[in-house]
């Protein structure tokens, strides 16, 4: 499976993105939303992972440039976040995210979340 992965903080994001591609998964790293969105434009993914809170472009705003593309709504995607903002999180699932987790993120929620987007795909 391809996956965008989303986070500003570097060591995150890479320990992250190592898991996944130890599972076999694909996986193009992102420092922020609009570096997320030129790499979405370019490539087809199937799991988006984003942070919420990062410089120039949050998470929810990415979700919401994400789903009004005309293939938005074929890539399951999570926002993940380190602070609790159930507003937030009830945003993110109004504009389209699939799930909103806080950090850390677990590996058992990383193996569950890929299972799901799995799922999604073979149910378009």
């Amino acid at each position: 499976m391809k996956i965008l992965l989303v986070d500003d903080e570097k060591e995150s994001r890479a320990c992250v993105a190592d898991f996944l591609r130890d599972l076999g998964h694909e996986v193009v790293e992102c420092a922020d939303g609009y570096e997320a969105l030129t790499h979405y434009h370019a490539q087809e993914f199937h799991l988006v992972l984003s942070d919420v809170r990062m410089p120039k472009m949050n998470g929810v705003t990415l979700v919401q440039n994400i789903r009004e593309f005309e293939d938005g709504r074929n890539v399951y995607i999570v926002l993940f976040s380190g602070n609790v903002e159930l507003e937030t999180a009830a945003e993110a699932m109004r504009i389209g995210a699939n799930e909103y987790l806080f950090k850390p993120i677990g590996i058992e929620d990383l193996i569950n979340i890929t299972d799901r987007a799995v799922e999604y795909q073979v149910c378009r």
